[in-house]
């Protein structure tokens, strides 16, 4: 059995509050963790529990982090392609090192339980409380996240393909990926037995600023 889900956020940060507005794809193509459907989960959850308990030694997991790395590389270049493509005038992508373990984190933590959602267990946008800390109060920040269930033998570059297909058929994923408002991305890749994870966080400015480049 193979599964795709994906969600897209895009949220404008101002000085006290964060202004947010979430596009949503037809429910055959996205679904929200509280979407799903119980009988689903409950089935999934179980093979997902059994493969986690399983064994890995050490060279098993260090040829994952690369994998994962890998696939994280070939998104961003599949990205980059669709803007250079679809969107000539948009400013290329700058990878952002802060973005990036945003995303990474983000990941991580839907591989390991967290909620597949943009909000957390209590509500909030977790990319963009992040993002907010680090960078202040101002500017713009779309989130994708993708979830795929199939094979526990992870292919980094049929996962990168898959993962921004999907998102380029999906408008609200779409219009975050070829939006000129965006300068610079951050994106992780997280793998946990048959489940496998991408998020892209994606950061602009206010309009009529420049941003300033990543530490």
């Amino acid at each position: 059995m193979n599964r795709l889900l994906y969600a897209a956020l895009a949220v404008s940060l101002v000085a006290s509050s964060a202004a947010t507005a979430q596009s949503k794809p037809p429910s055959d193509r996205i679904a929200i963790h509280r979407e799903v459907p119980n009988s689903e989960l409950s089935v999934q959850n179980l093979v997902d529990h059994q493969l986690s308990e399983q064994a890995f030694d050490d060279d098993d997991r260090s040829n994952l982090g690369r994998a994962e790395r890998t696939a994280e590389t070939l998104i961003a270049q599949h990205i980059e392609a669709e803007r250079a493509r679809l969107a000539p005038d948009a400013p290329q992508l700058t990878p952002d090192p802060d973005l990036t373990d945003i995303a990474r984190d983000r990941s991580e933590a839907m591989a390991h339980g967290a909620p597949f959602s943009h909000e957390d267990e209590i509500g909030r946008f977790v990319a963009a409380e992040r993002v907010r800390e680090r960078f202040g109060p101002y500017g713009t920040i779309g989130e994708n996240i993708l979830e795929i269930y199939g094979s526990r033998y992870f292919d980094a570059a049929a996962f990168a393909e898959r993962a921004v297909s999907g998102w380029m058929t999906s408008p609200g994923h779409r219009a975050n990926i070829l939006s000129p408002d965006y300068r610079s991305s951050g994106i992780g890749v997280s793998v946990n037995g048959a489940y496998a994870y991408a998020t892209q966080v994606f950061r602009g400015p206010p309009k009529g600023t420049a941003m300033r480049p990543p530490k």
